[in-house]
């Protein structure tokens, strides 16, 4: 529900502080702190938004970036010979924004994956312009999120500062919003479209789009949005894997759940700090652990919690090769729930440890597995 007191922000005391108290490079944010950007960029919103064409649903997530976008900046900001940065906060954001969103009921789960993508990749529009990127790179963004309401979004953004060569800035967002959307929009449709081109798509469609994704092979995407439905060659297994935080309940559902699949815990070949040929041989051991069930054509539930993005996409690509659809279950809970989980459970983490697992928690892209389920 959006506030209508422009000066306040609907969030815990404790992050307000948190932005009160970070400081930034005054050639880019002359205002002062995080909060004082935060409460222009809330305020450029409610000057500009009735200037654009939005839906309800989509003035709130706008709304709703405006005053998440930064909370990143208190964890990673630090003085590097005398001048703030911080580095990494889009993706330090969006951890510390869920736990906020998840407090909040009325805010829907496709809401809170937009919110979540901005905060992702609120600084693309302006960034990506400075430094030429390529335009390839806009395509592969228009299939992880929505670059109309991120271009938007990114004008309330650079409006609310006070930075050096903001004119020059402001160029480059015009150009995101009047060239590249539009583009974008006309080669291969909004990402409400893209998305739900994949999610109605047979099994082979959806391997040749991840495959094209991956290899950044977009005129191979351009023909497999386009072409004929073909014969559909049914999968030969199922492989099910968990994604989230730990203490939320993912062993237990699994079992619960898909009793009809083998179940394998990777616990013991999770992915530890070492060598290249260390991480190699223990890859080499986990595939060998699923090697037998898929071959078999038994359908495999997998515990992923110890198992980084990388290391669940190369298992993943091994599924794959086996046959297999594969099914994402991204459990999406608070800090406040897995606290409380964790304080009963038999094995406790450290709050440290607990809070670590949890900010390294980010939303697969959407074609990484042929279907995505959230369980909350």
């Amino acid at each position: 529900m959006v506030v209508n007191a422009i000066r306040s922000l609907p969030i815990p005391e404790l992050y307000i502080e948190q932005l009160r108290n970070t400081e930034q490079n005054p050639r880019f944010h002359a205002e002062g702190n995080v909060l004082n950007h935060t409460l222009m960029v809330l305020d450029q919103y409610y000057k500009h938004v009735d200037e654009f064409e939005l839906t309800q649903d989509e003035r709130e997530v706008l709304y709703w970036a405006a005053v998440l976008h930064d909370v990143g900046k208190p964890r990673v900001s630090r003085l590097v010979n005398g001048r703030w940065v911080a580095r990494g906060h889009e993706a330090a954001g969006v951890p510390v924004a869920r736990n906020i969103l998840l407090g909040m009921p009325e805010i829907s789960h496709s809401q809170r994956r937009r919110i979540l993508n901005i905060v992702r990749w609120h600084h693309v529009p302006m960034r990506w312009g400075l430094m030429g990127t390529r335009y390839s790179a806009y395509k592969w963004l228009s299939t992880q999120t929505d670059i109309r309401l991120l271009g938007i979004f990114a004008l309330f953004d650079v409006l609310g500062r006070i930075c050096v060569n903001k004119s020059h800035v402001l160029e480059v967002i015009d150009h995101f919003n009047e060239v590249i959307v539009p583009r974008i929009h006309h080669e291969f449709g909004s990402h409400e479209e893209i998305q739900h081109f994949f999610d109605t798509a047979n099994y082979n469609k959806k391997n040749a789009l991840w495959h094209a994704l991956k290899t950044n092979d977009f005129r191979l995407m351009e023909k497999v949005l386009y072409r004929r439905p073909e014969q559909e060659r049914e999968p030969h297994t199922s492989c099910v894997i968990t994604i989230g935080p730990p203490k939320s309940g993912k062993t237990r559902f699994l079992k619960e759940q898909f009793p009809e699949h083998e179940y394998i815990h990777l616990s013991e070949e999770a992915c530890e700090p070492g060598s290249q040929s260390q991480l190699e041989t223990q890859l080499c051991r986990l595939r060998k652990a699923l090697a037998h069930p898929l071959g078999e054509k038994r359908k495999v539930a997998i515990d992923g919690s110890h198992l980084d993005v990388s290391w669940r996409k190369r298992v993943m690509e091994y599924a794959r090769e086996c046959g297999a659809t594969i099914r994402y279950l991204f459990f999406e809970k608070s800090l406040d729930e897995i606290r409380i989980n964790n304080q009963l459970s038999a094995r406790p983490m450290s709050e440290n440890q607990l809070q670590a697992a949890y900010n390294q928690l980010y939303f697969p892209h959407p074609w990484e597995a042929h279907h995505l389920q959230l369980v909350t």
